[in-house]
């Protein structure tokens, strides 16, 4: 065995050491990135509305790449609201937060 069992803590030993180390600023919601939740959603709107009533192809193409990044970016922000990193409110956060990933699945 690589780790020795007996030196293994969970996850509340490691986080309660990191806490002692770093600034009180580390641990507080980043209330700033929930502005990136509409931004996206307006962009994924407006790029599928788009696609649908364009003619030109290469123009659905690049309007396409940018909805998948946005979509991809909102994966990310997602991630953060389900840990609690952006609000406070644990309700609004799994809420935004599942909707930042239900296109996942």
């Amino acid at each position: 065995m690589l780790v020795d069992e007996n030196s293994l803590h969970d996850k509340s030993y490691y986080a309660s050491i990191l806490k002692k180390e770093l600034p009180p600023h580390v641990f507080k919601p980043v209330k700033s990135r929930i502005i990136w939740f509409f931004v996206h959603w307006v962009v994924i709107l407006g790029a599928g509305y788009s696609i649908i009533h364009l003619e030109q192809w290469w123009l659905k193409l690049l309007l396409g790449i940018v909805m998948g990044n946005s979509l991809a970016t909102l994966g990310f922000l997602g991630h953060e609201l389900v840990h609690g990193i952006v609000l406070q409110n644990k309700k609004l956060n799994w809420f935004l937060g599942s909707f930042c990933l239900g296109h996942w699945g």
